[in-house]
């Protein structure tokens, strides 16, 4: 499905990816892990078309998407939810959905997923707590009915009661075995427990890669480099 090889890329001169390999197999959760300022967001930005790699190539399903737009790349099947979860404040909760999709069967999928935001359409995004603005994005990227779903750090500025409630609706969407996902975290913890396999994001580059559990529980990796979270 998800097929990324020798990735580079670069904001400027300032080289942030170093030739990284990575896969997302048909039906697989993968999490790339790692501490702050490893590159994590970078590599969810090219492979979502934000941002052009300075080498190496992602495919998704045999299509290059090195030089399609960000559009083309959710039409070809690709959608994100970027740090911070990318709503729009100014809009309600109704609106932002319907730029996804404004059919009333669409409504009443997503609000059976997610049925937090039922009681809060017609109110400002920008209103929302954070959980729910994140539970909004991940519906509107829904809505998109992508192949595979990248979700950027989720988790962060969360309470750990609603990260809990952020990782069970990530679950679900995993029962329902429609839909790939790539989840970017510095939360490990969480994301390899719903994993398939994981992949460790160092300065830049891919230093381990692994089955989730066996990540999980391996105390010398932690201790050399998930620590570092």
């Amino acid at each position: 499905m998800l097929t990324v090889r020798g990735l580079r890329a670069a904001y400027g001169r300032t080289e942030v990816l170093f030739g990284v390999d990575l896969d997302v197999r048909e039906g697989e959760v993968v999490s790339m892990v790692g501490p702050n300022g490893a590159g994590k967001t970078t590599l969810a930005r090219v492979v979502s078309g934000l941002l052009r790699p300075t080498q190496g190539s992602v495919s998704f399903s045999d299509v290059d998407l090195s030089r399609l737009s960000a559009a083309a790349i959710v039409r070809a099947g690709v959608a994100q939810v970027p740090e911070g979860a990318g709503i729009f404040r100014e809009l309600t909760v109704r609106e932002n959905l319907q730029l996804s999709d404004n059919s009333p069967a669409a409504l009443d999928e997503v609000l059976a997923m997610f049925p937090a935001l039922e009681a809060r359409l017609d109110l400002p995004a920008g209103s929302l707590s954070g959980g729910e603005r994140q539970m909004l994005g991940m519906a509107r990227a829904l809505l998109l009915r992508p192949r595979l779903l990248i979700l950027d750090e989720p988790s962060l500025g969360l309470a750990p009661r609603i990260v809990s409630e952020v990782f069970t609706f990530l679950q679900k969407i995993r029962a329902e075995g429609r839909t790939s996902i790539l989840l970017v975290e510095q939360n490990y913890q969480q994301s390899l427990r719903i994993s398939d396999r994981g992949y460790i994001l160092v300065s830049g580059q891919c230093v381990y890669e692994g089955a989730a559990g066996g990540m999980l529980h391996d105390e010398s990796l932690t201790r050399k480099y998930l620590s570092l979270n």
